[in-house]
């Protein structure tokens, strides 16, 4: 009896918290998705996404050169 009295408050709790956090993540996701302005601020920068783009390929290029190193011992 006492397991089941202690576990009601917390199951109502548990209950009004969940319904609070789903409202509030509906209310951020409608107000994200309303607001063009705040989207394109979150986009990347164009300087950010070349230099990213430079850098992977660099990347690329250079595990690319530790595998012909590898496989020539000259």
């Amino acid at each position: 009896m006492r397991n089941l009295r202690d576990s009601v408050p917390k199951a109502i709790g548990h209950f009004l918290v969940r319904s609070i956090q789903e409202n509030m993540q509906l209310q951020l996701y409608n107000q994200l998705y309303s607001n063009n302005d705040l989207v394109s601020v979150l986009d990347e920068p164009e300087h950010i996404r070349l230099e990213r783009e430079l850098l992977v390929k660099t990347l690329s290029v250079l595990k690319n050169a530790q595998k012909v190193i590898k496989r020539d011992p000259e």
